[in-house]
């Protein structure tokens, strides 16, 4: 079964704005922690970054099909009993592993503190992608 998601930048970038801006917030330096449209080139890389991320760790289970200027593909190839209800949370975790390394990368330059915390992030979504990715439906007996 050919699962196809893919990663757009429009849905991705205003969770990255949100979240730094909180955190610019909460800490009375909003000036200087939280990231904007102004700050597009450097996220776009970053966004770069993530997707080849994600390539490496879904590189059992799927790979990069098509990548533009707005958006990454990847291609998953997963055996017919592949649980397809969790195609959602699959997503979800895709896309919150991409905010949250952007993020990661952003306050490595902005706010050193937050790193490790949106790093931890990082870790628990890749775990939670491949963990997605190895869901079965249970074989059933007629």
């Amino acid at each position: 079964m050919n699962i196809e998601v893919t990663l757009n930048k429009a849905e991705i970038m205003p969770e990255v704005y949100k979240i730094t801006g909180y955190t610019g917030a909460k800490n009375m330096d909003i000036e200087k922690i939280s990231s904007t449209e102004d700050d597009l080139n450097i996220l776009d890389s970053y966004f770069g970054e993530a997707v080849s991320s994600i390539a490496d760790i879904v590189s059992r289970y799927g790979y990069l099909s098509n990548e533009t200027e707005n958006s990454s593909t990847f291609c998953f190839d997963l055996p017919s009993s592949w649980k397809i209800a969790v195609r959602k949370a699959l997503e979800k975790s895709l896309k919150q592993y991409v905010s949250n390394y952007i993020c990661m990368q952003w306050f490595n330059l902005s706010k050193k503190e937050e790193v490790t915390y949106y790093g931890t992030v990082c870790d628990e979504q890749a775990i939670a992608i491949k963990k997605y990715l190895l869901e079965r439906e249970r074989p059933k007996r007629n």
